[in-house]
């Protein structure tokens, strides 16, 4: 016979006993209401729950609305206000989830149930405190029941969920292996050697230099009677004579250049053209302006260096 059918024939048998006093859809929500409502018996020795919690870890909020329906449903009149302040605490856990693991929030409302809520399971009743209420709806029987359902379900427990708790994969997740030659940049390292080894030699040659001026001393007879002179004057007049002399090169080539203009031909040109205008002029020239054409074209030359020759002279 299996851990659920020794389970399921536990809830036949709470259904038959506890008559109208408790109403259940499974035995997940039977073991629910149990656990959470009896924490207080396992604390006495009687059950071990604490190490049972994990059972709830992958359950789900709504197992508590069972034990939340079931208070609701109560008959007893003095336990409303029970159930109010459990209620309200139950929502001030929700909300702080994101702080708590499941499994802590079911030990807390465990706790807090035991603070307000006196279970009485001898005839004999708890002194009544400020905020203890004291219910009488269980029997020794219903006590018998639910350390039968407790015990079965520690079986369960750590028969089946503990070695799944304690399992761990067989994939392997571990970081792949880091070979120096990827990580280590060794030309890098070279370069940075290089000129940590420059910078020292150069601070030990200013150290030595500095080691050599303090250990010199001064003199009381040293005289500061050098004569006074620029480092870069003969720098200077080398640079001064060379632009002299590439002064002197300009000029003797500018003055041994010469014209590159066909004057010659342009002076035939303009004899040509003054003999064209002669001809197809409309009143004609004197005989003597013909007979002396030299003497006109010196002139016009003369003029046309600064002045454009006019047409007060001639016709066109």
């Amino acid at each position: 016979e299996t851990v659920g059918e020794k389970l399921d024939d536990a809830v036949g048998k709470a259904k038959g006993k506890a008559q109208d006093k408790i109403r259940i859809a499974n035995t997940a929500q039977f073991c629910t209401i149990y656990l959470v409502r009896f924490g207080n018996i396992a604390r006495s020795g009687k059950i071990d729950i604490a190490g049972s919690g994990h059972y709830f870890i992958d359950g789900d909020p709504r197992l508590f609305r069972v034990l939340l329906n079931y208070f609701r449903t109560c008959k007893l009149s003095h336990n409303r206000n029970t159930f109010q302040i459990f209620e309200d605490y139950y929502h001030r856990l929700l909300l702080e989830s994101e702080y708590y693991e499941l499994y802590d929030i079911y030990q807390k409302l465990a706790e807090f149930y035991d603070t307000i809520v006196g279970i009485q399971s001898t005839p004999i009743h708890m002194p009544q405190i400020d905020h203890y209420v004291v219910i009488d709806a269980l029997t020794f029987l219903d006590l018998t029941i639910l350390y039968y359902i407790c015990s079965l379900f520690l079986i369960y427990h750590h028969k089946i969920w503990h070695p799944l708790k304690k399992s761990h994969g067989l994939i392997d997740l571990s970081p792949p292996r880091e070979y120096p030659h990827f990580t280590q940049r060794l030309k890098q390292k070279q370069i940075r050697e290089y000129q940590e080894a420059q910078i020292e030699g150069e601070n030990a040659r200013l150290r030595n230099n500095i080691m050599h001026v303090v250990q010199a001393g001064g003199y009381i007879d040293s005289k500061n009677d050098y004569v006074k002179k620029s480092l870069n004057a003969d720098k200077r007049k080398r640079v001064q004579a060379g632009y002299h002399q590439e002064n002197v090169r300009l000029v003797q080539k500018l003055h041994s250049t010469q014209s590159q203009y066909p004057t010659v031909k342009f002076e035939s040109e303009w004899e040509k053209q003054q003999r064209v205008k002669q001809r197809i002029s409309r009143y004609p020239q004197g005989r003597k302006q013909l007979k002396e054409p030299k003497a006109k074209i010196l002139q016009i030359r003369e003029s046309i260096v600064n002045v454009v020759p006019t047409d007060s002279n001639e016709n066109t």
